[in-house]
């Protein structure tokens, strides 16, 4: 083997692994998104319905399991928990160590990954909603990562 084909090696290695990265980030992002709207939804029907907080928990479909756990004690605890697992979850997503490629992408570029990675559109998908080729996308794709990978 020569020098090239091992650094063309290597370099495949490098994109495979950064777009494994890209999936875990976003399948963060998703679950962040999910947990962030259930939490909102709680605090509503809290601030909705200041003045009978057993209302907001039947709202938000938290029963009384017993009366020694009441359903206001328990949304405010699921709160509590919704708002430690965001927390969590921005720990573990910085940890995955792309949020400088994530940041330093343009609008369109951006666009193009959160369509391959969050609504999991294929490139031909992309390439259609963008008025360019599947090859054209998965080279644009490719480039990003290259030029991130190369830092």
């Amino acid at each position: 083997m020569n020098y090239e084909h091992i650094c063309d090696i290597r370099t495949n290695n490098e994109l495979k692994r950064m777009k494994h990265k890209l999936h875990l980030y976003f399948d963060y992002v998703k679950e962040y998104t999910l947990i962030q709207a259930q939490l909102f939804e709680y605090e509503e029907a809290l601030a909705y319905n200041q003045n009978n907080p057993t209302q907001s928990a039947n709202e938000c479909g938290i029963k009384s399991l017993d009366p020694q756990h009441p359903a206001v004690q328990q949304l405010i605890l699921t709160i509590a928990s919704c708002e430690k697992d965001l927390e969590l979850i921005d720990i573990e997503r910085g940890y995955i160590g792309i949020d400088a490629f994530i940041d330093g992408l343009n609008t369109e570029d951006y666009s193009i990954i959160k369509m391959a990675y969050i609504e999991e559109l294929s490139y031909v998908q992309i390439g259609a909603k963008l008025d360019y080729s599947k090859t054209s996308i998965q080279k644009k794709v490719d480039n990003m990562i290259k030029k991130y990978v190369k830092k």
